[in-house]
């Protein structure tokens, strides 16, 4: 009888144990889950409702109109609008299919460079953006559509340059206005006007906004604004789009220090949506995860490439490739690669060459959407890991 009083009590030590270290597995399960789901949610876009991981290219300008693609340039109105040419019309729906083909799903397009297709006064005000540039982007969304994109408008790389000095429109709050009412309001009515509205994936306020800001002797850019004046501009812009269109993202890309300026914080109070950072690198290495960068939204890589400069197809598919899984692996929420280039160029960074075929860095974006498509991308269903 004592021996099998015994072994009972062995039996129940041993259920308890066993329900203690279930319940305990239950309970770290939970909480490992709900972190995880959380850190998804956190790390990843939220477009339209969706968590997505964003994966892309940049076609800053089409062909090689830079500042009087679709615009025309205030200076040089007699160089015309490239992108009124059919043939380039026709060669951009081409280069979108092309991307798509390639597992490219979000394009990066630049509009006001060098104050393309703005018509200003005599105070330098902004009067309207002219009719034939919105006309062009109604037709770059046509195509958007068609070919399954999504588009990513950036409104400007710069407003300085010696022959057209256009800062005021961050620091002057009437010019800054003038731009908002009479530029920036028209070109979100244009795109709501556009069947493929829900195609525009985000707005980037001002493309590396460092290029404006002042700095020290040591570590200046030729900037002339600080950076209280540009987290006013952005401000304002990003409040305008967004009484306009509430939906829709918006950001401000940073770049030329890499991702230090959003770990320094420099981005982290501004009404933005994700933040935008840009890294050029040889080896391809992400120097931070996106939680070592200490900030609350999401992290886009909105341009990934090589640093040095020479075209080499073997130094591009390594540091591009170690880039987008290094963006992936470490927490950001997507890489656009820099840049698709067009026949006949000779820029470095350019995913296709001079005849217009694909260099072997395009092979390689495309095994890894085929690889990922199923988990989280932008171009495909919902994320089974919400």
């Amino acid at each position: 009888m004592k021996k099998k009083r015994t072994y009972c009590k062995n039996i129940i030590l041993i259920l308890a144990l066993i329900i203690t270290i279930f319940s305990g597995f239950l309970i770290y399960t939970k909480t490992s889950f709900s972190e995880r789901r959380d850190y998804v949610k956190r790390r990843l876009i939220n477009f339209q409702s969706k968590n997505y991981w964003i994966f892309g290219t940049n076609i800053p300008w089409i062909g090689p109109g830079y500042g009087h693609d679709l615009g025309l340039d205030p200076l040089h109105p007699d160089w015309g609008r490239s992108y009124d040419n059919p043939q380039l019309k026709a060669d951009f729906n081409q280069y979108l299919k092309n991307c798509k083909e390639n597992g490219m799903h979000v394009i990066r397009i630049w509009l006001f460079e060098r104050s393309e297709g703005l018509i200003f006064d005599n105070s330098g005000a902004v009067v309207m953006i002219e009719d034939g540039m919105l006309n062009n982007i109604l037709d770059v969304m046509n195509k958007i559509g068609e070919n399954d994109l999504y588009v990513y408008w950036t409104l400007t790389s710069s407003w300085k340059g010696p022959e057209r000095n256009r800062r005021y429109l961050i620091t002057d709050p009437v010019k800054r206005h003038s731009y908002i009412s009479n530029a920036i309001i028209p070109l979100i009515g244009t795109l709501k006007s556009s069947r493929y509205f829900d195609r525009v994936f985000a707005i980037d306020i001002h493309n590396e906004i460092e290029n404006e800001i002042k700095w020290t002797a040591n570590g200046s850019w030729g900037g002339e604004i600080t950076w209280e004046q540009a987290y006013e501009y952005i401000n304002a812009v990003s409040a305008a789009i967004k009484s306009a269109a509430p939906k829709l993202l918006v950001t401000s890309s940073s770049g030329y220090h890499g991702l230090e300026n959003i770990k320094a914080g420099r981005f982290n109070n501004l009404n933005l949506d994700f933040l935008d950072g840009h890294v050029y690198t040889d080896s391809g290495k992400l120097k931070y995860s996106w939680k070592e960068l200490n900030v609350n939204k999401p992290v886009l890589i909105g341009e990934i490439g090589q640093n040095s400069d020479k075209w080499d197809d073997e130094l591009q598919n390594k540091a591009v490739g170690n880039l987008i899984n290094e963006a992936w692996n470490k927490g950001y929420a997507g890489v656009l690669q820099w840049c698709y280039g067009y026949p006949g160029t000779d820029e470095i960074h350019s995913l296709v060459y001079s005849n217009g075929s694909f260099r072997p860095v395009a092979s390689t974006m495309r095994k890894f959407d085929e690889e990922h498509r199923d988990i989280i991308n932008i171009g495909y269903a919902r994320s089974k890991r919400e």
